[in-house]
């Protein structure tokens, strides 16, 4: 199977410093699209594979020059992120166990991004992922998830970008046969 997601995201990375009075938007709007494929092999193991495109992101004002702004190199508006390889094992089979579904996946990002253009952390990441979902005869599916990205501790001026908990929610409605509305909440 495969397609194709998109993203659009405001103030993706600020800079504020109370001492200087500075608050500068580094990376102010972000559209970016995620195309991806994905194949079974045999009724428990996915391999899939997601590619994220920047197709445009504005910097906030790097032309900023009051006293303690920092200086930025020119942020690409059209650049790739990093390639992410998603195995997946099915736990338990939603049609075995009266809708619900348990799957493990790890995903594994390669640093095939830009790391000047804040698209890539430059270095290769796991991230081990639990999933658990419930579907309907009707096609009604919820979804949640929860995830652990181990990384080294990264320092971009005054953030510091460690190990991190994620997590999301989706949600599944078919209105009418053959469309679907799609909704998903993460963090």
């Amino acid at each position: 199977t495969g397609g194709r997601a998109g993203l659009d995201g405001k103030s993706q990375l600020v800079f504020e410093s109370d001492e200087e009075k500075i608050h500068q938007r580094i990376i102010d709007h972000v559209l970016k699209a995620e195309v991806w494929a994905s194949i079974g092999l045999f009724d428990y193991v996915d391999i899939g594979l997601v590619m994220p495109v920047i197709l445009s992101q504005e910097t906030g004002d790097p032309e900023d020059t009051s006293p303690g702004a920092p200086e930025f190199a020119s942020i690409s508006s059209f650049t790739t992120a990093d390639l992410r390889i998603v195995p997946k094992l099915k736990i338990l089979d939603s049609k075995d166990f009266d809708g619900f579904g348990l799957a493990f996946l790890l995903p594994i990002s390669l640093p095939t991004g830009d790391t000047d253009a804040y698209a890539s952390e430059g270095n290769v990441r796991i991230e081990p992922r639990l999933a658990l979902d419930y579907s309907t005869e009707g096609g009604f599916v919820i979804a949640a998830n929860i995830a652990f990205q181990p990384r080294g501790t990264r320092r971009i001026l005054n953030f510091e970008n460690t190990d991190a908990f994620k997590w999301g929610l989706g949600l599944e409605i078919p209105p009418v046969e053959d469309l679907s509305l799609i909704g998903s909440l993460f963090g």
